[in-house]
């Protein structure tokens, strides 16, 4: 009866352990978000020669294409994610309040790894050079500094992350004033917006949120517009967060997000002849 029992249980770990493999064909894994790229079918040969890092190729492609990896990371990050409040993403960080975050702005929103006088010198420097190049061929020249979703909503962050006093926007600000940049700064008013304008499970703003820089923009650089004010919307719950989906990739909820009855994209380029240019700080 002892052996039974243990031919069996070898018999059912072999099982698990070849699913993965055995199952890519039926099963494969070829989602791709916008910050995680999947690592590529090896090679023997690559540019007519042997691939010798062929077996470290294979290694990193069935990492990323085993079968049901999907489901496999939601159930582990499901498990992590509500028990002990981590994300199991190195890109995501797992906030409060159901908030997800880039982990990209981690240490601008904590204050370290900022940029260098050097380097603070050089990007205004850049600038200058663009605007008054942009400026000789005719045209004008605007910078966009959009601030990071942390800088926005700084209470679903993590607690143990201690807000940095100070992070690079706030450096290079004072500096596009002194070089006479030209830039709308959306820190501010994104601030004093009551309505929320990103989406909590998501890297970027919602439809609210992209109406409302569009109508920041348009103020600034004095072209006619519509502000959105008044324009009828239908909220609907469908939008799937990149964040959401990198740490749940099918366990995903979706958010409501806004939809007018004309589009501000078209508003925003029709007949505009500037020359923007944004940087996220």
């Amino acid at each position: 009866m002892k052996n039974i029992k243990e031919k069996i249980y070898i018999a059912v770990m072999l099982i698990v352990l070849l699913v993965p493999f055995a199952g890519m064909p039926f099963a494969p894994e070829n989602q791709i978000s916008e910050f995680v790229s999947l690592a590529d079918a090896p090679r023997i040969r690559e540019d007519g020669a042997w691939n010798v890092n062929f077996k470290k190729d294979a290694g990193d492609y069935f990492e990323d294409h085993f079968a049901f990896r999907s489901h496999v990371l939601t159930v582990n990050s499901l498990i992590m994610g509500r028990v002990f409040g981590t994300s199991m993403t190195e890109g995501v960080i797992y906030g409060s309040n159901g908030w997800l975050y880039l982990s990209d702005t981690l240490d601008d929103y904590i204050g370290e790894n900022l940029l260098t006088e050097r380097e603070l010198y050089a990007v205004v420097h850049n600038l200058r050079l663009m605007q008054e190049y942009v400026e000789q061929q005719g045209s004008r020249f605007v910078l966009i500094t959009v601030p990071n979703k942390n800088s926005i909503y700084p209470e679903n962050m993590p607690y143990f992350y201690r807000r940095g006093e100070t992070n690079n926007l706030s450096q290079l600000t004072p500096l596009l004033d002194e070089w006479e940049i030209s830039y709308v700064d959306l820190l501010t008013p994104f601030r004093e917006m009551e309505e929320r304008i990103y989406f909590k499970r998501d890297s970027h703003w919602n439809n609210k949120g992209a109406a409302f820089g569009n109508r920041l923009i348009m103020e600034f650089i004095g072209r006619e517009h519509e502000t959105f004010a008044e324009v009828p919307y239908q909220t609907v719950v469908n939008h799937a967060g990149d964040l959401d989906k990198m740490v749940f990739p099918v366990g995903y909820t979706k958010e409501e997000n806004q939809y007018f009855e004309h589009d501000f994209c078209d508003i925003i380029h029709r007949g505009t002849c500037f020359c923007f240019w944004h940087v996220v700080l």
